[in-house]
C-alpha cells in the first residue's frame, strides 16, 4: 500500500523539514562494530557537557550522538567555563527570509511571543484530547539572552542560555499566550529546573508534552550543567483554570545526578488518555542514560531508561531499563494504545551489530515490564546536510490507530536509484555518498509491534525530484550576497506521525 493510499483513510498527518543540498562536512566512519576502550585510548573530561560529547564522537563506529540540544549546548562550552556576557544579546540582524518571523501571511501565526530575536526551537506540541481548540507547545528558549540581569553575580545569560519554554492557546491556534519579558515576567517559561526560574541547573530544555484524559499536560525536559556534572530528567505539571490560563507545578526529578560518568539525554512523555483504560492517566516517561567509564571517560553503553507515575507525575517508580540488551541507543518515543498497552520505539545497536536499527518494545502491564525489543528495520544514519547549520538524526517517530495498527518513520540514508529502502552498501560507504541522500521512511504493524512492513517512503514524488534552495539569493551583514547552492537531490528528515480519531 503506498503512502498516498493509507493517508486519507486513517487521517494520518506528518511534518517534515527538507532541503536540495546533502554533502557531509567530511568523513564518517559507519558500518563498524562498536570499539572497546584499550591501553593508550584518549582520556576525556567527564566533569563537562563538552568532554562527554567528545567522548562520544571518539568512539569509533558509534553512530548514536547527544540530541542537538546538548551538542549544541556542548558546543558552547568554550573554554573552562560557560562564557558569561556582560550584556544581553540583541542580534541586529536577521536574515531577510520569508521565514524570518517578520513576514508572516494568515493563515499562518507567529507562536512564538518573545522578542528582540530570541532563539526557540525544537518545538513539542499537544493538544488537550478534551478541548481539541486547547494547544500547548514547548521549545528551547533562549530569551534571557535577551535580558539585563544577575543572579548572584552572574549574568542570566551566562547560567545557561538554554530553557524550557512554553506557550499555549485556547483558540485552536489563532492566537497564543505568554511572552517572558525579564526575570521578573517570566510568561510561561516551566519554573523550578533552571536557576533563573528558582531551580538548580544551569540550562535546560528538550520539550516533550503530553495531556492526560482530564485536561492535564506534563512537560519534560532536561536540567543540566554545561561545565559541571549534575543533570536530570525533569516532569511539570500544567493545568487550566476555568478562564483558560495555564499554571505550571514545580519539577519532580528523574534521575538527578552529579556523577561525572552519567548523562541523562532525549526524554519523552507519554500519558494514557484514554478513559476505558486500565491504567488510565498513568503517565510514562523514558529517557537516554548516557554512561562512561570514569577512570579515562570513554563511551561505555546508553540504554533507554523508563519510570511511570500513578498520581498525575508528583511522583516516578524506580528507573528500570527498558531496551533489553540494545544497550547503544538514543532517540526513544512513547505511544499508548486505547486499551492501554504501552509501545516503546528507538534508535540503537546490539553489541555486535554491524549497522543501527529502530527498535521496539511493548508493556501490558502499565509499564511494570516490557517485551523482548523487536527490530523494525536497519538503517544507515542520515549524514549532516551541507549549506546549513542543522543537526539532524535518525530517531523515530510513532504513533497508533484507533484499530491497533503502530506506525512508525525515522529518516535513512537511502540510494538515489533504490526501490528497497533499508541498509545499502553504496550507502554505507562515506566516500561514494554522491549517489545517497537522506528520506523519510516509514514501516507498520498489524500484530502489536511483534512483525513490520519493509521501510517504504513517506514522500515518493518528492524524494524523487531535484530542486534549487528558495529564498535566495540572500543580503549578507558585510552587503555581499549569497546565492543558492546548486540543484540537488531533495532530502527529507525529522518526520513526524499523528493519527486523527
Amino acid at each position: 500500500m503506498s503512502s498516498g493510499r493509507f493517508l486519507i483513510p486513517i487521517g494520518l498527518a506528518i511534518v517534515f523539514a527538507m532541503v536540495a543540498v546533502s554533502v557531509p562536512s567530511s568523513a564518517v566512519t559507519v558500518g563498524a562494530p562498536l570499539a572497546v576502550p584499550s591501553l593508550g585510548a584518549p582520556t576525556y573530561d567527564l566533569s563537562t557537557l563538552a568532554g562527554k560529547d567528545h567522548a562520544l564522537k571518539g568512539t569509533k563506529g558509534l553512530n548514536i550522538r547527544f540530541s542537538a540540544f546538548l551538542q549544541e549546548e556542548a558546543d558552547a562550552d568554550i573554554g573552562p567555563a560557560p562564557p558569561t556576557p556582560l550584556a544581553p544579546i540583541t542580534p541586529t540582524y536577521v536574515l531577510s527570509s520569508p521565514l524570518d518571523g517578520t513576514t508572516i501571511t494568515a493563515p499562518a501565526v507567529t507562536v512564538n511571543q518573545d522578542t528582540a530575536a530570541a532563539s526557540q526551537n525544537e518545538p513539542a506540541v499537544a493538544v488537550d484530547p478534551n478541548n481539541p481548540m486547547r494547544i500547548v507547545v514547548g521549545s528551547n528558549d533562549y530569551v534571557s539572552r535577551t535580558w539585563p540581569c544577575m543572579i548572584g553575580g552572574a549574568p542570566c545569560s551566562g547560567l545557561g542560555d538554554g530553557y524550557s519554554g512554553t506557550y499555549y492557546s485556547n483558540d485552536g491556534g489563532a492566537t497564543w499566550c505568554c511572552i517572558a519579558t525579564d526575570p521578573d515576567h517570566l510568561g510561561t517559561l516551566i519554573p523550578g529546573v533552571e536557576r533563573l526560574t528558582g531551580g538548580i541547573y544551569d540550562a535546560g530544555g528538550d520539550p516533550a508534552l503530553a495531556f492526560d484524559s482530564r485536561g492535564t499536560v506534563y512537560y519534560a525536559g532536561l536540567g543540566f550543567n554545561r561545565a559541571s556534572p549534575p543533570n536530570t530528567v525533569a516532569v511539570n505539571r500544567g493545568t487550566f483554570d476555568a478562564s483558560g490560563a495555564l499554571t505550571w507545578s514545580g519539577p519532580t526529578f528523574l534521575n538527578p545526578t552529579t556523577s561525572p560518568s552519567t548523562l541523562n539525554d532525549k526524554e519523552w512523555i507519554a500519558a494514557d488518555s484514554h478513559a476505558t483504560s486500565p491504567f488510565r492517566d498513568r503517565v510514562y516517561v523514558s529517557w537516554t542514560r548516557f554512561l562512561f567509564n570514569p577512570i579515562n571517560g570513554a563511551y561505555k553503553q546508553s540504554p533507554i531508561m523508563f519510570a511511570y507515575s500513578n498520581d498525575g507525575g508528583r511522583t516516578f517508580s524506580d528507573p528500570e531499563l527498558l531496551s533489553g540488551n540494545v544497550l547503544y541507543d538514543q532517540g526513544s518515543r512513547l505511544v499508548v494504545g486505547g486499551d492501554g498497552t504501552l509501545y516503546a520505539f528507538w534508535e540503537g545497536s546490539t553489541r555486535l551489530a554491524t549497522f543501527d536499527s529502530i527498535w521496539s518494545a511493548q508493556s501490558t502491564d502499565g509499564g511494570k515490564s516490557f517485551s523482548k525489543p523487536v527490530a523494525v528495520a536497519s538503517l544507515i544514519d542520515i549524514r549532516s546536510p551541507a549549506s546549513t547549520v542543522f543537526r539532524v538524526n535518525s530517531f523515530p517517530a510513532a504513533d497508533i490507530a484507533p484499530d491497533g495498527t503502530l506506525y512508525v518513520a525515522w529518516s535513512a540514508e537511502v540510494n538515489n536509484a533504490a526501490t528497497s529502502y533499508g541498509v545499502d552498501p553504496v550507502c554505507a560507504s562515506s566516500t561514494v555518498y554522491a549517489n545517497c541522500h537522506a528520506a523519510a521512511v516509514w514501516s507498520r504493524s498489524t500484530d502489536g509491534g511483534m512483525t513490520w512492513s519493509a521501510p517504504a517512503l513517506m514522500f515518493p514524488a518528492i524524494d524523487a525530484s531535484t530542486r534549487t534552495p528558495i529564498g535566495y539569493p540572500v543580503a549578507q551583514p558585510d552587503g555581499t550576497l549569497l546565492n543558492a547552492p546548486a540543484p540537488r537531490r531533495v532530502d527529507t528528515w525529522w518526520p513526524a506521525i499523528a493519527i486523527a480519531p
